[in-house]
């Protein structure tokens, strides 16, 4: 009974771990170029475009199921600004973690 419990909770955190490395690797940043763009649209425009950006970016269904043509152009671009900005930001976060790391007033063996 005890080997079944131990097992079944190094499964559950094998899963757990799984799921949140795939969480991170689709990490996503909405930056306030996005916000702007999306406050600047017509109300029917925006709700739509915030519902198609959390179906692709959080649920990972397809965004243009319930866009119009002019919205799934609107789309397009807007999901280039939250692409182009999401790898900015990635590379601005390994640009400062690997100017950190290469500190001379790092501690040995830290």
């Amino acid at each position: 009974m005890g080997n079944d419990f131990a097992h079944a909770g190094y499964y559950f955190c094998s899963i757990t771990l799984n799921y949140l490395l795939l969480i991170m690797e689709k990490s996503f940043y909405i930056s306030p170029r996005v916000i702007d763009t999306i406050n600047s649209l017509p109300e029917s425009d925006r709700q739509a475009i915030t519902l198609a950006l959390s179906h692709e970016f959080i649920l990972g269904n397809d965004p243009y199921n319930h866009l119009t043509p002019v919205q799934g152009m609107l789309y397009a671009m807007i999901r280039h600004y939250v692409e182009q900005d999401t790898e900015r930001n990635r590379r601005l976060a390994s640009e400062a973690t690997a100017s950190t790391s290469a500190s001379p007033f790092r501690a040995v063996g830290a």
